[in-house]
């Protein structure tokens, strides 16, 4: 009895030794993958989703940042409603219930009348103090693979293009599918020229701008993305990858389709 005891504890043992210290890690197979198939130039353009998959910070943290650079000429009771706009805004989004353009004019309504020199020195300081340091190693390598390999890179996400123009002075992408913001007279008018760049709207920008530049289809592109407003796109790719999802609507779709999902943690040393 004792040596049959003795043989399950082994066993067991063996197991959770296994287990816990040499288990392959299958993301990181799927990571090594996709690494290799850019390698191959495998796809002729890859689409990069940036919050919370190219960067650590979201769409709600840009905007609190933004917020946080602005903010000394806002009222007491102006404050409080800003920061009631953007909890709202970050609950919705979680929830799947975000309306992106009634949030995006929301967000605007706050700046109207701002002086576009003033809009683009804010923006420089939300890269510089809270995005430059956040971007992930893993985002980085396949960014850099696609940039060695002749693939063509599109930078795609929901905020105004002003946000992004310290990152792509370091990441050089090819074309830039953003959300753009009126001006009147140098200062915000407050409203959006077009749609904004998410779900429908990001589809379209993205299919046009490959259809119309390169006579091509996004049957030739890889996207990375993290939000559920980008399944219309990521169903229409070659290869869809999901990055840091956080809405389980995106897990649940992305595991029974079999779309890859990956973690990314590690952040870049500068």
């Amino acid at each position: 009895m004792k040596k049959y005891l003795v043989f399950f504890l082994l066993v067991f043992l063996l197991f959770l030794h296994k287990n816990l210290f040499f288990k392959p890690s299958i993301k990181n197979d799927q990571f090594s993958t996709i690494l290799k198939e850019i390698k191959n130039k495998k796809y002729k353009y890859a689409i990069f989703d940036i919050s919370c998959s190219f960067w650590e910070k979201s769409v709600n943290d840009l905007l609190s940042s933004y917020y946080d650079k602005e903010k000394k000429s806002f009222s007491f009771w102006k404050k409080i409603s800003y920061s009631c706009t953007l909890a709202k805004l970050g609950v919705s989004f979680l929830f799947g219930t975000l309306d992106t353009k009634k949030a995006f004019l929301d967000f605007l309504s706050y700046f109207k009348g701002t002086k576009e020199q003033e809009l683009k020195n804010a923006c420089r300081k939300v890269w510089e103090e809270d995005c430059k340091n956040y971007i992930f190693v893993k985002a980085k390598k396949f960014f850099e693979a696609c940039k060695n390999n002749g693939v063509v890179t599109i930078l795609t996400d929901v905020c105004m293009r002003e946000l992004y123009t310290g990152f792509c002075k370091e990441y050089s992408f090819d074309y830039l599918c953003t959300s753009n913001i009126e001006m009147r007279d140098g200062c915000i008018t407050g409203n959006l020229i077009g749609e904004p760049c998410s779900g429908k709207g990001k589809y379209h920008l993205v299919k046009d701008l490959i259809k119309k530049k390169f006579g091509g289809s996004l049957k030739d592109a890889i996207f990375f993305a993290n939000s559920y407003n980008d399944i219309c796109l990521l169903e229409k790719v070659e290869r869809p990858v999901v990055v840091n999802p956080i809405s389980r609507k995106l897990k649940k779709i992305a595991k029974k389709r079999g779309w890859p999902i990956l973690k990314f943690k590690e952040l870049v040393k500068n």
